[in-house]
């Protein structure tokens, strides 16, 4: 389960990194096949869409406030439509989602509903707020985003109501924040035995080791006929730039020290195990009753027949 926790923070400060959304500013011309089928824009390069459009400068629909700010193409939406992008996060941590926002362009001005959603989840619901004689006001909306797991998530823009209130957006970007340091403990293949600290993530202090151990029971059984046998530990420590190091051992304890900005994930290793029964019919015997055997192993009995018999 990937989970975000979200903050806003209108006007907040630039974060650094690289930007993850391609064509946020909806300058570089070319488009996806989605977005030429439902679309017939030449500037949704990256996005996919339904029933999205790109307002010019002078277009049709762009306000006045929007000619005066920047004079650029800005994404609207139109009639209960949205667009949206994948975006690869290969490192958890914090992230800061940042856009320049416009009501409905045009000389009629009324806010539309408008969802953000980042991973399936509600970022942000920007509501109706009335109107003007002559066009929207520029807002730029900024909301930092935590993301516990490395994956691919969706960027989306939606406008729920089916009237042509149009809002617009420009200048998306999404880039990683400076982070707090964090371990996260995860089993390998589940939640086995006891560690210190438990399975979950941590917020960690710089320069500060931290003793990680596997307490209690190496083996440990499971469901009937299965047991878990500890194998040991991997540690993927991914530095601030997005650098990675692995660190590997056998041994229940390791020790941890975080430099600014690393995110670390260790996995206890299990294997498992299954109990294999060997049963001899009448007229002979086996050497092994039960023995237990990895997963992906092989178990060996040998058979040996009683006098008159024969395999």
């Amino acid at each position: 389960m990937k989970n975000l926790l979200v903050g806003v923070a209108l006007l907040a400060s630039a974060a650094f990194g690289d930007n993850l959304v391609q064509n946020g500013d909806f300058e570089a011309k070319g488009y996806t096949e989605n977005c030429k089928e439902n679309c017939g824009s030449d500037y949704l390069i990256g996005w996919t869409c339904d029933k999205a459009g790109i307002a010019t400068p002078k277009g049709t629909y762009i306000s006045t406030a929007i000619q005066a700010y920047d004079n650029t193409a800005w994404a609207f939406l139109k009639k209960a439509s949205w667009f949206a992008q994948d975006i690869v996060i290969e490192s958890p941590g914090s992230y800061r989602l940042e856009f320049d926002y416009c009501g409905r362009p045009g000389d009629f001005i009324k806010y539309a509903d408008t969802i953000i959603t980042f991973g399936g989840q509600t970022v942000d619901e920007i509501v109706g707020e009335g109107a003007t004689e002559n066009g929207s006001k520029i807002e730029h909306r900024s909301y930092d985003i935590t993301v516990d797991a490395s994956g691919t998530y969706t960027l989306k823009f939606e406008q729920k109501i089916t009237d042509d209130r149009s809002p617009a957006f420009d200048n998306i970007s999404l880039t990683a924040l400076t982070n707090p340091d964090h371990i996260q403990v995860v089993g390998v293949p589940g939640k086995i035995g006891t560690p210190s600290p438990a399975y979950g993530t941590y917020e960690l202090t710089e320069g500060t080791k931290q003793t990680c151990e596997m307490t209690g029971d190496l083996t440990v059984p499971g469901e009937e006929g299965v047991r878990y046998v500890f194998a040991g530990w991997e540690l993927e420590v991914t530095a601030s730039d997005f650098s990675k190091t692995v660190r590997e051992g056998k041994t229940v304890s390791l020790d941890y020290t975080p430099a600014a900005g690393d995110f670390a994930k260790l996995a206890w290793m299990w294997t498992t195990q299954y109990k294999v029964a060997s049963v001899p019919g009448e007229g002979g015997s086996v050497d092994v009753a039960e023995q237990w055997v990895s997963a992906g192993g092989d178990a060996t009995v040998t058979a040996t027949p009683a006098d008159g018999y024969l395999f």
